[in-house]
């Protein structure tokens, strides 16, 4: 699928300019799409990998902003619910993140540069050339977390010898929803080019209505600034570097309850929970306001230098990532004073991360027979945890079992203390080799090698509250002080793991080439954070390996291409989620008990029947499911998930789009473009056992090109209104995607 058709290209390679008789006739072919997904250029026809291209003028053409729009136009991959105003629950070839402290399912690079790790922040889409989406495991070439695929976002970067040039964007819209956005490139003489982007979006309104604090769930906002450089240091010496920095604030806990929420009860003496009433996005009800503050720094260079025996580049990367969360995490605005052992609870996290990335790449002349590089790559990261959860507990209810009536007393527990830490040092190596054995046959094959040393230094216990009087603090650890022992510990575990690929390439006329492909990738292992039994913090690394056939077509003198891609994963040692059993935070865990297996198929297809019609399609299908997999084995709650499908998988997916555009006058042009995206099947839930309604969502946007330089759009995001549920957590509540968006988008070019 080519999705940066049309009016919305991605990098393009420039054809020889046409005889007259034959211009109208080549208007109307498809533009040679250009990409880096094996991490040099090359045209995305020729590629022998499954692999998305979604432009940066698609993105401002229909006023696509996210992450989750990008995601939205790839088949086989969604994004599920962000429970916690993260942007890296993106599900790819059936592999999701597992936990918001673990590293996730996909290697995230900007501008081919390493950006993973804890915390991936891929930033706002703004001002970018095009994101490429890899799907399938990816670990020979990209390493650590390409277990499910990767993704590189690829900015618009300043060219030296370009002339002083920009934009201005301002998009306004239902739910008090604004933003302003501009870019210019300045070039210093004709080595040098620097270009500056900035942004500021505001939402005031959403989809979800807190009635309890009268307050809407889903505000939010974003800003911030990105400044990159291009230098031509000498002939065969090429230099960029970018710096962005940027600040969010949002809902920590987007979700509603359809069917309430149970709190408190006690089983043995036969008194049931106390449920929250049931709830509509439009009335939700919480007794605290859940919202994270999360800002970024990133920086990155680039230095390349060009002889005879190749090519070397010496790239870095470097990330300062903070959040301040608060979480209402109970889930409810049920007060102490509701029933037995009901606990009004908070979380307060204070979290940080901080890392840097080293690569250095040597590699030949990729236009001989024989083609080689080699990489050597380093990554240290340093994860900052600082986590407090309270616990709010009404003792008159307790006299029958000793307990004073101390009225309602607060239970703090530092899970983690502040000083805990958990900290990555990773080394990698790798090798990629590719030799034509004829013109139309050629093999690739790819080893890395990475060994990461992963250590741990945790401290936990509960907290003297400053408020309660000082005789309540015995009961306070009479009745906490069982389910949140104190304790240290000091840890360290290594893993390593060797990632093959071997591809089989071969041309089978000018229209027509397949491919044959082994690939592997893996999670590395980590700690979980909320769990209170030491012996259920460390977890293992996952692995996935893949068997691909895929074919790439062209039809209709290059006006349509048609591309297929099967395969079958497996993967061992997956983490499941278990609930803890010895907590009531509602706390969960992971642990490597499970293992799966994926079939699936990627159809893409794209279409330009002439110089003003476009269309592209993309359909995606699953068969996912559990081959081993027990949560919480050995006891009365053991479930068997043997049999079941994946969490969050979707069996169907489908994406189309089409653009269209014909000139009114000399000067103006008048454009639009239709999407649709489908997803069918599916459950959710630790068990897999909730089932996913269909979602259907149709974008529509339509304006006027004013000579070439200012464009006006009106669009509408989610035009039917669907809000289905695509996460839920342990007590029962479900997160939605996003609701109807509509707005106006001025954007002006010089």
């Amino acid at each position: 699928m080519v999705l940066a058709h049309g009016p919305a290209n991605a990098q393009q390679a420039q054809r020889s300019a046409p005889a007259d008789a034959n211009s109208a006739s080549n208007a109307s072919e498809l533009e040679t799409i250009v990409v880096t997904a094996r991490r040099r250029e090359e045209s995305l026809f020729n590629v022998p990998v499954s692999v998305t291209p979604v432009s940066g003028e698609t993105l401002s053409a229909a006023g696509l902003t996210s992450i989750g729009d990008i995601v939205a136009l790839v088949p086989n991959a969604h994004l599920t619910t962000n429970p916690r105003g993260f942007d890296t629950y993106i599900s790819i070839r059936g592999m999701t993140q597992s936990d918001s402290n673990a590293e996730p399912n996909f290697g995230a690079y900007r501008n081919g540069i390493f950006n993973g790790g804890h915390r991936v922040n891929l930033g706002p889409q703004l001002d970018v050339e095009r994101v490429e989406v890899l799907k399938g495991p990816q670990g020979g070439l990209y390493g650590r977390d390409a277990v499910g695929g990767a993704i590189n976002v690829v900015y618009a970067m300043p060219k030296p010898g370009d002339e002083l040039n920009g934009y201005a964007t301002l998009d306004v819209g239902n739910v008090s929803r604004a933003r302003v956005e501009g870019a210019v490139t300045l070039p210093i003489g004709d080595r040098v080019a620097v270009r500056a982007t900035g942004w500021y979006m505001d939402q005031g309104e959403g989809d979800y209505r807190n009635i309890t604090l009268h307050k809407w769930v889903d505000r939010k906002n974003d800003k911030g600034g990105r400044l990159s450089l291009v230098a031509e240091l000498a002939p065969s010496v090429n230099f960029e570097t970018t710096v962005e920095y940027g600040e969010r604030e949002g809902p920590s806990l987007l979700t509603y309850s359809p069917d309430g929420v149970p709190n408190g009860g006690f089983a043995p003496a036969g008194v049931p929970p106390v449920m929250s009433p049931e709830e509509t996005p439009e009335t939700v009800q919480r007794d605290t306001d859940s919202r994270i503050s999360m800002d970024n720094l990133f920086a990155s260079a680039k230095l390349t230098y060009t002889t005879d025996a190749g090519a070397l580049t010496l790239q870095a990367a470097y990330q300062d990532y903070n959040e301040d969360m608060v979480l209402d995490q109970d889930h409810t605005a049920l007060q102490p004073d509701a029933g037995l052992l009901v606990l009004k609870q908070e979380g307060f996290w204070n979290n940080s991360v901080q890392h840097y990335f080293l690569e250095g790449l040597w590699e030949s002349d990729q236009d001989q027979r024989f083609a080689w590089r080699v990489g050597l790559s380093y990554f240290n990261e340093e994860f900052n945890l600082d986590e407090t959860y309270n616990g709010a507990l009404q003792t008159a209810y307790l006299g029958p079992i000793g307990v004073p009536d101390l009225g309602i007393i607060t239970g703090y527990v530092g899970l983690p203390l502040p000083g805990s830490k958990i900290t990555t040092d990773s080394l990698s190596g790798f090798a990629d080799v590719r030799y034509e054995i004829t013109d139309a046959l050629s093999v690739t094959g790819t080893l890395r090698y990475t060994a990461d040393e992963e250590s741990l230094d945790w401290s936990q216990g509960l907290i003297q509250s400053m408020t309660d009087p000082l005789y309540a603090w015995p009961v306070v650890q009479a009745l906490f002080g069982p389910q949140f022992p104190s304790y240290t510990l000091k840890q360290s575990d290594d893993y390593s793991y060797t990632s093959p690929s071997i591809t089989f390439a071969y041309k089978v006329n000018p229209t027509v080439n397949v491919y044959l492909l082994y690939s592997t990738g893996f999670r590395p292992g980590g700690y979980n954070t909320t769990t209170t039994n030491p012996a259920d913090i460390p977890y293992g690394k996952e692995t996935a390996e893949n068997y691909e056939f895929g074919i790439k077509t062209r039809w209709l003198d290059d006006r349509a291409t048609v591309n297929l891609a099967v395969f079958r994963m497996n993967q061992e040692d997956l983490t499941v989620q278990q609930t803890d059993l010895t907590s009531s935070f509602n706390f969960t865990y992971l642990e490597n008990v499970g293992a799966a297996r994926t079939i699936g198929a990627e159809l893409e297809a794209a279409l330009r029947p002439n110089e003003f019609i476009s269309a592209s399609l993309g359909v995606g299908y699953l068969d996912s499911e559990f081959t081993r997999g027990i949560v919480n084995e050995g006891t009365s709650y053991a479930v068997d998930l043997t049999g079941n499908p994946l969490s969050g998988v979707r069996p169907w997916t489908l994406s189309a789009r089409i653009d269209g555009r014909t000139p009114v006058s000399d000067s103006i042009e008048l454009f639009g473009n239709v999407g649709l995206r489908w997803e069918h099947g599916g459950y959710i839930g630790d068990k897999s056992d909730i089932p996913m309604d269909s979602l259907t969502v149709l974008n529509l946007a339509a304006g006027l090109n004013f000579s070439k330089h200012t464009q006006l759009t009106l669009y509408v995001h989610n035009a039917l209104d669907e809000m289905v549920p695509l996460y839920q957590f342990m007590v029962g509540d479900v997160g939605t995607n996003p609701g109807r968006r509509y707005g106006l988008l001025l954007t002006h070019r010089f």
